[in-house]
């Protein structure tokens, strides 16, 4: 088992516990959670600003259980099972072999090429814009150095 003093409690990369300040809750899928509805125990809870979210996943393990070492054991078995079938149901999907991949790619690579040439906006023109040189205000077309200013403001 890894974690710190409160937090998941893992088992093989598969997390079956949380933790937390305000008790301990175990992992719980449509198998196991009828034991915890029948000992009373309810959904891990959490709340945001606008809303309380309900966990259904995880299910507070009843006080007794923390006397009864034996089925507490036990019912932490069961919880890594529950875990362990969530895991495998997250599990991604079989890999398509590689000449659809290799098309794939070329295909999303051709539609990213095509999407950057349509975000692309040229601007042909001049733009004055008035822009602080030495003391006073000057205008200056974008992208006119300070000497292009200089020299055509000294002929005026």
């Amino acid at each position: 088992m890894t974690g710190q003093p409160h937090g998941p409690r893992t088992v093989d990369g598969v997390n079956f516990a949380l933790a937390l300040r305000a008790g301990l809750y175990f992992s719980a899928d449509e198998q196991t959670v009828p034991q915890f509805e029948a000992e009373g125990s309810k959904p891990f809870e959490y709340s945001t600003r606008a809303k309380t979210v309900l966990v259904n996943s995880y299910w507070q393990l009843p006080a007794r259980l923390f006397d009864d070492t034996e089925e507490l054991s036990q019912w932490a078995k069961a919880a890594l099972g529950a875990a362990q079938r969530a895991a495998l149901k997250k599990r991604p999907k079989a890999r398509k072999p590689a000449k659809l991949k290799a098309k794939e790619a070329a295909a999303r690579s051709a539609m990213k090429k095509k999407a950057a040439k349509k975000k692309v906006r040229r601007f042909y023109g001049a733009v004055s814009v008035p822009f602080p040189v030495g003391l006073g205000f000057r205008t200056r077309t974008i992208g006119e150095s300070d000497a292009s200013i200089d020299c055509r403001h000294a002929h005026r």
